[in-house]
């Protein structure tokens, strides 16, 4: 039957990680995100499942979690903070869409849809971000006016449209920033669907997301993406023969070289981010962001923060959590860090190979270059984003599955 309870099931999930990824400002009746009704009935189903599942709650991970959100209640408490605001605009926003996101997943993986199928639908999903960006890069009006009707940025005149390339402003579905970390994650989907599904659409989804991650002008993606690529060929070298190995590596260097250095900065006249290594303001940020952590090393302050930072966030996991969360928060995160990590090594240098290895592998570079790209940016395990928990849960629920398979 076609319209099954699993399939329903499935396709309610697609669309709600898709609202999740896409369309978070786009609003429904009363200004409510359209991710809202998406969670609603998400919930729904899972309170309906038979299979109704919440151990996970008791994983290391999530605990630590929680310990921080805690400590960033405790702070709103103590520095007499708005903690209506935080609670509407941070905690139900973000970290309940992700919790009921997480709960989905849980029940859902291994019943109604494989993670071979998320991950196929994601590397597509996310593609389309990178087209998006491509298209508005090469002045093509239909990919400005459908990003305009999903309220972002619009461009009204070729000299708009000049300004956002010099200054490397162009971006995909999403803002800029968050571009970024929707290329790091698709980079490796499409690697995955490069060995499992079609050599040639696979290569041409890796193609699309290098060069929009080219465009894009963001750093810290542009070095994960060259990691995890150089990375997947060196791993998987063995099934491919030392000459395909070596004309990768020239292509890609060939590709910076020409278009990089040639067509971008000279061409079009663009002022580099990539190549541009000064970085006095983030410095002056860190340090601001370490003074204020120190003068408040109990409770933080997050929105004493932003007062003293003139409208700023730190762009740093470490300094988020001590500010957002207080001492509690920062060594919350810091054993989440620790306990996650040690999985992740663990995956990405094992030998002895398993029947789900080559997801988990994937997945593991995935959640390893979202929790990099935290270092130099706001968005991930502090801010609820969903896209992080959606990986971290995902490779969570595959390594459980393993480690279950490698002892029985």
């Amino acid at each position: 039957m076609f319209f099954s309870k699993n399939r329903l099931t499935s396709f309610i999930l697609i669309c709600f990680i898709i609202a999740n990824t896409y369309l978070g400002q786009y609003k429904v009746l009363f200004g409510i995100s359209i991710r809202v009704p998406f969670a609603i009935i998400m919930l729904f189903f899972i309170v309906l499942s038979k299979n109704n599942k919440r151990d996970f709650l008791y994983k290391n991970e999530y605990v630590y979690i929680l310990i921080f959100l805690i400590g960033s209640v405790l702070s709103i408490i103590v520095n007499k903070a708005d903690i209506m605001k935080y609670i509407i605009s941070v905690l139900l926003s973000n970290f309940l869409i992700s919790f009921i996101l997480i709960w989905s997943l849980f029940n859902i993986i291994r019943i109604s849809i494989s993670t071979k199928r998320i991950i196929v639908w994601l590397c597509f999903a996310l593609t389309i971000n990178s087209m998006f960006l491509i298209g508005k890069y090469l002045n093509i009006q239909v990919f400005w006016t459908i990003a305009e009707l999903l309220n972002y940025e619009s461009i009204v005149d070729s000299d708009v449209y000049s300004y956002y390339l010099r200054r490397g402003k162009v971006s995909g579905l999403v803002n800029t920033v968050y571009s970024g970390y929707l290329i790091i994650v698709a980079i490796p989907f499409s690697l995955y669907y490069f060995l499992t599904k079609n050599r040639i659409i696979g290569f041409l989804l890796i193609t699309i997301n290098f060069i929009a991650c080219v465009l894009l002008q963001q750093r810290t993606a542009f070095i994960l993406v060259l990691f995890v690529l150089l990375f997947f060929f060196f791993k998987n070298r063995e099934k491919f023969s030392t000459v395909a190995f070596f004309s990768f590596t020239l292509m890609v260097l060939g590709f910076l070289f020409n278009y990089l250095l040639l067509d971008i900065v000279n061409s079009y006249n663009i002022e580099s981010r990539i190549l541009n290594y000064s970085d006095e303001s983030r410095s002056q940020l860190y340090s601001m962001g370490l003074n204020f952590c120190l003068d408040n090393p109990i409770w933080g302050g997050l929105a004493k923060f932003i007062e003293y930072s003139g409208g700023l966030k730190p762009h740093f996991i470490f300094l988020n959590a001590w500010i957002i969360g207080g001492l509690v928060g920062f060594i919350a995160i810091i054993l989440l860090l620790v306990s996650l990590l040690k999985k992740v090594f663990r995956v990405l240098l094992v030998k002895k190979y398993i029947d789900n290895f080559l997801e988990l592998w994937i997945l593991g570079l995935a959640i390893l270059s979202l929790i990099l790209i935290s270092f130099t940016h706001n968005a991930g395990l502090t801010s609820g984003d969903s896209l992080t928990y959606l990986i971290l849960t995902l490779f969570l629920i595959e390594y459980n599955f393993s480690i279950k398979k490698v002892k029985a």
